[in-house]
């Protein structure tokens, strides 16, 4: 009897040891207790401030819409909020434009064929020796040359005299031969007329050879021309002759005192004869010297639109009575009251209700 009163008695702690505790969540219904036994989780109810499944749209804002034209051709430039387009460059009849240089062009008239040279010469070739006149480039300088020997330059403009070579002399526009061996000077010829200037040449023990030196002007040109001695016997080369008087002058070719056309300058480094074109914009444009490019005001052009914009708000959250909203975990949470049946109490290892073991 003793003996079966000692099984049971074990068996009887044994049964008793464990049991299940109650979790009563406060509050919280329809929520079972977690796992951990310490708080209980469910699912807030996120409910938006008077946003309805669908957000709010409003279409009643209008907006101007404005697209920039350029007139003609043009090309509209952002950066300068400008038209740009190009220029037309003309030049005068005869002449042609140069893009890199920007100038208009054209040969002096004493190298039609492009030949230039920086001096002009209006010489003869007699026994092998030159005779004549020397003209710079653009005419604004003369100088003589005598048996291949020259002579310094005199500015056609400020005038001056060359008293040596084949000597004359200018003043005021004007010009004349000078005296040579023993004749006298010749006339006075305007250098944008037309006329001759004479001088009658005799030389010691030669007087009876008639010898003459002639400066000719025609219409902003000049030549030097002979009649005699040098220029009957030893000539070899001149560019033309004719008679005067019945007296055989012998020329050399004109050279210019105005090469280049009215309008133009004659550059130096290049032999040739220079303008500035004419630049002409299109309607509504003017010509920018900086850009090299015709500028002009576009125009703008506004059209008025509807445009529908979205409106978004941030929901109200709301949790049963007793939670709490935790952010990190996105749910309600609220704290569980655990009872376990008299005399135990809670293992939070095992989770469970333990009743501590009956004596022996």
């Amino acid at each position: 009897m003793k003996k079966l009163l000692l099984t049971l008695t074990f068996l009887s702690v044994s049964v008793s040891t464990f049991a299940n505790p109650v979790s009563t969540p406060r509050s919280v219904q329809d929520s079972p207790a977690t796992s951990s036994g310490s708080s209980n989780f469910i699912n807030p109810v996120s409910t938006p401030n008077s946003i309805n499944d669908n957000p709010i749209i409003r279409s009643n804002i209008r907006s101007n819409v404005c697209t920039m034209t350029c007139p003609g051709s043009g090309i509209y430039s952002l950066y300068t909020n400008k038209c740009v387009t190009k220029p037309t460059f003309t030049c005068s009849d005869g002449m042609t434009y140069n893009s890199g240089t920007e100038k208009c062009w054209k040969y002096p008239a004493y190298c039609p064929d492009g030949k230039c040279e920086a001096e002009q010469r209006s010489t003869t070739i007699a026994a092998g020796y030159e005779f004549g006149l020397i003209a710079s480039g653009d005419g604004k300088k003369l100088a003589s040359v005598y048996y291949s020997t020259r002579s310094s330059y005199v500015s056609v403009d400020s005038g001056g005299r060359v008293p040596n070579k084949i000597p004359f002399e200018i003043s005021n526009g004007k010009i004349r031969i000078l005296a040579y061996y023993r004749g006298g000077p010749g006339k006075w010829v305007d250098l944008n007329g037309s006329g001759k200037s004479d001088t009658q040449v005799f030389y010691e023990g030669l007087e009876h050879i008639e010898f003459f030196l002639r400066i000719e002007v025609s219409d902003g040109k000049i030549r030097y021309c002979g009649h005699g001695y040098e220029f009957f016997n030893l000539e070899t080369y001149y560019h033309t002759s004719y008679y005067d008087n019945g007296r055989l002058f012998k020329c050399a070719k004109w050279i210019y005192l105005h090469p280049c056309p009215t309008g133009t300058t004659y550059n130096s480094s290049t032999n040739k004869c220079e303008a500035t074109p004419t630049i002409t914009c299109p309607t509504n444009y003017k010509y920018n010297s900086t850009i090299k490019k015709c500028e002009g005001k576009p125009v703008m052009s506004c059209k008025t639109q509807s445009i529908k914009i979205k409106c978004e708000i941030a929901p109200t959250i709301t949790c049963p009575n007793g939670t709490t909203y935790n952010s990190s975990t996105g749910k309600c949470q609220a704290n569980v009251s655990i009872t376990c049946p008299s005399g135990g109490s809670y293992n939070s290892f095992t989770k469970k209700c333990e009743a501590p073991e009956l004596k022996k």
